[in-house]
């Protein structure tokens, strides 16, 4: 059997098993990080890192790579994405410097441009939930945000924010 190269074109273009793509290049990553989560704090930390990311497995998966200075610390952190095509889902797994165990930190999609992806966490002794937003997402730009959920009043608390954009690297 011979196969024409009309027949591998995906019939919908909004193929969610390239998801991520909008993240591969080299950026630069503006972060605003919370001083202390889930205290009430209103005090921001701001930071840049330089983040470079591929797509493989024509698009069913996305790695990418942070390096910078956190905290007055070198830092450097992977993140593995895989897509599910039966659940049409994605699992994003992370490991860095300060804990070389790769773990899977949460599971989600994307509906209507917007990333929505859940999973806990244990910090400071207290599991909670946690949520990755990916949202804004341009050609040249893209914004993520992480939240934990209070486990006594189900409020949300935007901890973590990062800005992506083209880096001149």
């Amino acid at each position: 059997m011979q196969v024409e190269a009309e027949d591998m074109v995906p019939e919908n273009e909004e193929n969610t098993m390239n998801d991520f793509r909008f993240l591969s290049g080299k950026r630069t990553i503006r972060h605003q990080r919370l001083k202390e989560r889930m205290v009430g704090s209103d005090e921001w930390i701001t930071f840049d890192t330089k983040y470079e990311a591929w797509d493989m497995l024509d698009g069913a998966a996305s790695i990418d790579r942070v390096i910078g200075e956190v905290d007055g610390r070198p830092f450097e952190g992977v993140s593995v994405r895989t897509y599910d095509e039966e659940s049409d889902t994605w699992t994003i797994y992370w490991m860095d410097i300060w804990n070389s165990n790769l773990i899977e930190q949460v599971r989600g999609q994307f509906e209507s441009g917007i990333g929505t992806f859940y999973g806990t966490e244990v910090y400071r002794g207290v599991t909670y939930r946690i949520r990755f937003l990916w949202k804004d997402i341009t050609d040249t730009s893209a914004r993520w945000e992480q939240a934990y959920q209070e486990p006594k009043t189900g409020d949300w608390e935007t901890n973590w924010i990062m800005d992506f954009y083209e880096s001149d690297e």
